[in-house]
């Protein structure tokens, strides 16, 4: 995989080398794909968190970053609940 930096361009094209449009946050790094020519970020947040007050609001946008952003590994994931198979099934990771 290649590693390349975007930039802002409102068609969604990228480059060979993995460039493709912020849209609309900032500018984000990702990693280009071999096979398929296909540009992957991760990562990237769609809405501002909605600790506190907006819990079960409908999401707000987010504010966007500056500088740019690395964007080759997922972000957290949502906590879950251990479900009650587990002390029968054990662990399983994954």
């Amino acid at each position: 995989m290649e590693t390349g930096r975007s930039s802002q361009d409102e068609r969604g094209e990228h480059d060979d080398r993995g460039r493709e449009p912020a849209r609309g946050h900032g500018p984000r790094q990702g990693q280009a794909v071999t096979q398929g020519g296909a540009v992957t970020f991760r990562g990237i947040p769609y809405a501002a968190s909605p600790a506190g007050e907006p819990r079960f609001a409908a999401p707000r946008q987010h504010p966007g970053w500056t500088g740019v952003r690395e964007a080759v590994q997922g972000g957290p994931a949502a906590p879950q609940a251990t479900s009650r198979l587990e002390q029968v099934m054990g662990h399983r990771a994954g």
